[in-house]
């Protein structure tokens, strides 16, 4: 009944997110930015929710892609859309196969959040339900702790994000480790735990999944060590396991292989090398992660980023930080925590609480703990919180019992009721106080603000605003505070009532007055009702009509690119049209958000920019040209010159630049550098911007010594993702450029004959072609890909062997019977 009951509450909470009309996206975030201002409800004030731009500027948009491309009938390995073309399978947090995306591939792309979230959510409370009873536990308590898992600081914050199609596997990966350690048919348990293990790579996100699998290892380790079995058969154990780890890592090859090609070529690895060799040995600022422990009680204590009350910002911390899991399973994990100064308590219960601690301690980045940053990998500790929460998750299951499985008027019942009491009373009414103090001293509050911006801030240059700024921000603070603590505004009083609600009817059930069954319902209702209200509104649902709407602007550029037989891109200056807001358009940008191929992303650095983005200038002129920029956007006039023209002023202008080098053109005149620095800076030299020169770091096959500016002519004849063919004729030896990321995997073939693809300009695409007339096709068939698909159907041959060698052995004199 309580499995039952968990499933239809998370359907209920989820309902809105899946009608048709509707999507669980924050795609409102658009009507904040130009173009999409001009078509903005009248309705509309302000995004529900600031914080999820990635939902909106990077997932969206590759999920889009991806189910375009699958439904083309083709592999979705390449994005030609943003940057100058990057990987989309192998930056990982694309997902392209998890088998939750895979499902709902079919549907209308703005349903499948809410459906996936609906999954993923079942997902977590299932696994930490089926765990907690697998472990004895009763059914109220498996279901508190399911519903603190499914519902709490991990999941809700994130539900849009790619780290709980990871995280939300972990309960299983504890449950499939837990039998092959100490089930009498460990073989069994061994393909299982291979399945759980790929999808949760598949998931796509690396840090999670290292997190999740730390955990699933220590705990596979402890568990090894407390069974009775011999060493003989704990080495065997142990092998199983490893097993199971190589068959599931081996099911996910076909995206981490390719994520293992693309990651040491990134940006984004450069960066986390980087604040490796850098980080503090004592990080100071530790102070401020500690105050993030009140949300352990007050989830909206320090506001809520989708109500008038958020006063935090993610200057001090974020909402995706917040620790709540809901107060009676926090309250209910103390008794469990309490529990093991008894010799018969469980060892599981030392070990979740001791690892627990252990890492609320790391993610608080306290002095010793936070000496973890500095092993491999573990410089990432801020997005372990999936550890934390399923630790606290099943704490709050053992805690559960250890109160309703003993005779009423125990001590433990006392101290649950006691502690929910204390906590209630001082905290409602420390609340109280402080928000009447508030509205009472309100200028003496502000003075001492005002002391402190005076003495502490503006005294202590740099800073990057005047006195008038920051008193400013005094007012604004004031205003935010006494809105988030007015008792009106429930959601943060919410803990403290739950708190007292559930100590009054622990009092009625011990007074003889209440039915323990209808006790554990109605704590199991409030558990339910607590995260309901901590997760309410975090994340939006919007009209279906709401997601990346046409506009004017958007309609011209489309109807533009349509008739461009070069293939041009466009830019948008300043922080215009964030990144990859194209994509769903189908609008080739310069720009990304992305894992940038790390090339590529040093010619973007180099260019002149304003703390906003990217400006116009003669210099990044240059670049726009080299890369094939004839529209660029802007919200206010640039600088008149010869070189491009308004074509549209509406919401946004648009300018037609004149000179933008075509995708792919032929060039007869190279020079060779051996120094990348020294190539980078001459890339941006004029007569390389024209198409005059091309820069290379080896010699073609063949020498280009004509003077002459043209010696040929080369049209794209067809463009999609991962191929691109070219008719060329010329009348000289030359170089095809085509000005797209150069990455392994990509070939050239010309005429049928596979040639090496040089880079070419830095970052780019170059194929030497003889003179005469060609066909030249760019195929992008990455090894990585190819391995990793083969090494995927061969993990899922001996899974299936596996599989089959089980059901013999257990079905042999069925079998027998059956043949004879």
């Amino acid at each position: 009944m309580f499995a039952l009951l968990g499933i239809l509450l998370i359907l209920v909470l989820m309902l809105p997110s899946l009608l048709p009309d509707n999507a669980l996206l924050p795609a409102d975030l658009l009507f904040d930015q130009s173009p999409w201002q001009a078509v903005a409800p009248t309705s509309f004030h302000t995004p529900g929710n600031n914080l999820l731009v990635d939902q909106v500027f990077q997932f969206y948009p590759w999920r889009l892609l991806a189910i375009d491309e699958l439904h083309a009938g083709r592999w979705p390995l390449w994005n030609p859309l943003i940057y100058a073309g990057t990987p989309l399978v192998a930056n990982d947090q694309s997902a392209v196969f998890y088998p939750i995306n895979l499902l709902l591939a079919w549907m209308p792309p703005h349903m499948v959040s809410g459906w996936s979230a609906l999954f993923r959510l079942w997902t977590a409370f299932g696994g930490m339900y089926i765990l907690l009873r697998h472990w004895k536990q009763t059914p109220p308590a498996s279901f508190v702790g399911g519903m603190s898992f499914a519902l709490g600081a991990f999941t809700m914050p994130l539900l849009g994000h790619p780290h709980t199609n990871v995280g939300v596997w972990l309960p299983w990966m504890l449950l499939t480790a837990d039998k092959v350690v100490f089930s009498a048919h460990p073989w069994r348990w061994v393909g299982w735990g291979a399945v759980v293990i790929s999808v949760q790579f598949l998931g796509g996100h690396a840090e999670t999944s290292f997190f999740s699998l730390m955990l699933w290892g220590i705990y596979s380790l402890a568990a090894l060590i407390v069974s009775e079995h011999s060493l003989e058969g704990q080495i065997s154990r142990f092998a199983m396991l490893a097993i199971s780890f190589l068959i599931g890592s081996g099911i996910a090859a076909v995206q981490l292989i390719p994520f293992l090609e693309l990651l040491p070529l990134t940006n984004y690895y450069l960066a986390r090398s980087a604040a490796t060799e850098t980080h503090p040995w004592l990080y100071t600022g530790f102070w401020r992660n500690v105050a993030m422990a009140i949300t352990l009680f007050l989830p909206d204590f320090f506001g809520n980023p989708t109500r008038s009350g958020w006063w935090i910002g993610t200057g001090f911390g974020n909402y995706t930080q917040v620790l709540y899991m809901g107060i009676a399973p926090l309250f209910l994990a103390g008794i469990a925590a309490l529990e093991i100064r008894r010799t018969e308590v469980e060892w599981r219960v030392r070990f979740f609480t001791i690892f627990g601690l252990i890492w609320l301690g790391v993610l608080m980045r306290l002095p010793i703990l936070d000496l973890l940053q500095h092993l491999p990998l573990f410089n990432i500790a801020a997005m372990s919180i999936v550890v934390f929460s399923a630790s606290l998750a099943i704490l709050a299951g053992y805690g559960f019992d250890a109160v309703f499985g003993l005779t009423t008027g125990n001590s433990q019942i006392r101290t649950l009721r006691r502690a929910l009491l204390i906590f209630g009373l001082l905290t409602g009414g420390g609340l109280l106080v402080f928000y009447a103090m508030l509205r009472l001293f309100k200028d003496f509050f502000l003075n001492l603000g005002r002391i402190y911006v005076e003495e502490r801030v503006v005294s202590h240059p740099p800073h990057p605003f005047p006195l008038p700024y920051y008193l400013d921000q005094l007012e604004t603070r004031y205003q935010q505070i006494t809105a988030n603590l007015d008792p009106l505004q429930v959601w943060l009083y919410a803990p403290v009532l739950v708190a007292l609600t559930i100590a009054v009817l622990l009092w009625g059930w011990n007074k003889g007055k209440v039915s323990t069954i209808s006790v554990q319902r109605l704590i199991g209702l409030l558990v339910f009702v607590d995260l309901w209200a901590f997760g309410a509104g975090f994340n939006p649902v919007i009209p279906a009509t709401k997601v990346f709407p046409p506009t004017p602007a958007l309609s011209f550029l489309n109807e533009a690119m349509a008739k461009d037989p070069n293939y041009s891109r466009i830019l948008a200056l300043s922080n215009l049209l964030p990144p990859n807001t194209l994509m769903p358009y189908n609008l080739p940008d310069a720009r990304g958000y992305d894992v940038t191929i790390g090339r590529y992303t040093q010619i973007l650095d180099a260019l002149d920019r304003e703390p906003l983005g990217v400006v116009w200038s003669e210099r990044n002129d240059r670049f726009f040209d080299l890369v094939g920029v004839r529209y660029l956007l802007t919200t206010g006039a640039v600088e008149a010159n010869t070189k491009m023209t308004l074509v549209y002023d509406g919401e946004i202008k648009v300018y037609e630049r004149t000179t933008p080098l075509p995708r792919a053109y032929l060039v007869s005149s190279a020079s060779v550098f051996n120094d990348d620095e020294a190539l980078l800076n001459a890339l941006l030299a004029e007569d390389v911007a024209a198409g005059q020169r091309v820069l290379l770091e080896e010699p073609p096959p063949f020498p280009l010594v004509t003077t002459r500016l043209t010696v040929g002519t080369a049209q794209i004849i067809d463009y999609q993702p991962d191929k691109v063919e070219i008719a060329v004729e010329t009348s000289a030896p030359a170089l095809l450029v085509l000005s797209d990321a150069y990455f392994p995997g990509w070939r050239a073939l010309v005429d049928g004959v596979e040639t090496p693809i040089l880079r070419t300009n830095y970052a780019f695409r170059g194929v030497p072609v003889s003179a005469g007339v060609h066909n030249v096709i760019f195929i992008y068939n990455p090894i990585s890909f190819k391995i990793g698909f083969l090494i995927t159907i061969s993990s899922l041959g001996v899974l299936v062997l596996l599989a089959a060698t089980l059901f013999v052995s257990r079905n042999e004199k069925t079998l027998k019977r059956i043949l004879h």
